[in-house]
């Protein structure tokens, strides 16, 4: 279909060899991008498994592409599928990856590729791919056992292993007795998935092969407590601060437990950042003049969660306070 219609424009239009240029090195850049992600050269392997299986344990260690590149695969392959759902443990990273995809497919975002979480549903009559929190599957799930409305179902994932996935799993049992047609897919980035496999009727698990790369653990010089008034949070404030000041450009993301010592870092961090003199403070003040702070936990209203994806100003650097939210399925511009 898109083929025909490049074919179509370039029948009207006159020819600019610039423009076709630029054409090829856009399609020179994304192709790079595309076999970069470990699951590209199973694409057809992966096509051939889902139309031979109605169900599909699939596993992929994190940043594989399984959970950008699979959905559109089948989106590509199966063109009749009336709706593909794609569930995410949580709100951020179903907004963020529906994002992502969008922007991959070429499509308006709540055109082709949409997303639905509480509250804010950026999905159309034209949406094919679908993504959403597990919540929102399994409320569907409980006012249609059958979910009629779809033709495949990826639950992502799947080893976090919240209670709304696991009731979710046996809600989802129950449909494909109701539909043996429906295609379920358990995406896992863990290599212990035999008990979803023996779950679903011992069905297939299609292995993505890769390996991780080394993460440089460096370790803070003065990392015991030494008295009752030093804690984690304000370790890791002094931290972030000394990567800030000696540091040559580059994001900030510090995990912590929860809302509470994640506001809590942001105002110490404000305030130190306050009283610093970039010219004499700032090792790479000519890279680094500024510095912008975020939070993100569950709770945090999902306008102020989507800031962390805001590119900040020119010369400044951004530091992300996060609980587990931002762990899996989030990938944050300049945080590498």
């Amino acid at each position: 279909m898109v083929n025909t219609k490049i074919i179509r424009q370039r029948e009207s239009l006159p020819v600019n060899s610039f423009s076709y240029f630029v054409l090829i090195i856009l399609v020179i850049v994304l192709t790079c991008y595309l076999i970069k992600k470990k699951v590209f050269p199973y694409r057809q392997e992966i096509i051939d498994a889902i139309k031979n299986e109605p169900l599909l344990v699939v596993i992929g260690e994190t940043g594989s592409g399984k959970t950008t590149q699979i959905p559109q695969y089948i989106l590509e392959s199966f063109p009749e599928y009336r709706l593909i759902g794609v569930t995410q443990p949580r709100r951020i990273a179903a907004i963020t990856v529906a994002n992502r995809v969008s922007e991959e497919h070429g499509s308006r975002l709540g055109d082709d590729i949409g997303y639905c979480i509480r509250f804010d549903d950026c999905t159309s009559s034209r949406t094919r791919l679908k993504y959403m929190t597990d919540g929102v599957l399994l409320r569907e799930a409980t006012i249609d056992p059958r979910l009629g409305h779809y033709d495949a179902i990826i639950v992502d994932e799947a080893h976090e292993r919240t209670l709304e996935t696991d009731v979710l799993f046996g809600l989802l049992k129950e449909t494909h007795r109701l539909r043996p047609e429906l295609k379920i897919l358990v995406m896992s980035a863990t290599l212990n998935v035999e008990k979803f496999s023996d779950f679903f009727n011992s069905c297939p698990i299609f292995v993505i092969p890769g390996r991780t790369y080394d993460v440089a653990i460096n370790h803070h010089r003065d990392a015991k407590i030494s008295s009752l008034k030093s804690t984690f949070v304000q370790r890791s404030v002094e931290t972030a601060l000394y990567i800030h000041t000696q540091e040559p450009p580059g994001d900030i993301l510090v995990f912590l437990t929860g809302q509470n010592e994640i506001e809590k870092a942001c105002r110490d961090l404000e305030d130190l950042d306050r009283d610093l003199n970039y010219r004499t403070d700032v090792k790479y003040y000519e890279d680094v003049k500024g510095l912008v702070i975020y939070p993100i936990y569950a709770t945090l209203e999902t306008m102020e969660q989507k800031a962390i994806f805001d590119d900040p100003p020119r010369y400044t650097r951004k530091v992300v306070f996060a609980t587990n939210v931002a762990q899996t399925s989030v990938t944050i511009p300049g945080i590498k």
